[in-house]
């Protein structure tokens, strides 16, 4: 398995929600650049949260604010993007938290995130 850095990520990183979760699934799922347990979307969800963490500089990601900010209330987008988390966090490549049902999901680096 390739050594999985920062700057390998940000390359081709997504600029927007809608371009992890949109796209042919020849691009997605036969690309080759996927890691084990991958799909290409779960990949390009990975780097959309790359960029997202070096544009921000933040330690921490909010996920409404990211659905607020980019998926116009389209359900399909924040429902697709979330999934991508939970395969993430699976993967120990990031760490989710909410302090309440209903409220904000913290995002944030774990250990597998980049080398």
């Amino acid at each position: 398995t390739p050594v999985v850095t920062e700057t390998v990520l940000l390359e081709n990183a997504p600029s927007s929600m809608n371009a992890v979760v949109t796209g042919a699934m020849d691009d997605e799922d036969q690309s080759g650049n996927a890691r084990l347990g991958y799909s290409g979307r779960s990949e390009k969800m990975h780097r959309f949260l790359a960029k997202e963490f070096k544009d921000t500089g933040a330690a921490d990601l909010s996920y409404e604010e990211m659905c607020r900010n980019q998926t116009r209330g389209r359900r399909e987008l924040i429902a697709g993007c979330f999934f991508e988390l939970l395969v993430l966090k699976t993967n120990g490549v990031i760490n989710l938290e909410q302090a309440n049902p209903l409220s904000d999901i913290k995002i944030a680096k774990a250990g597998q995130f980049a080398k």
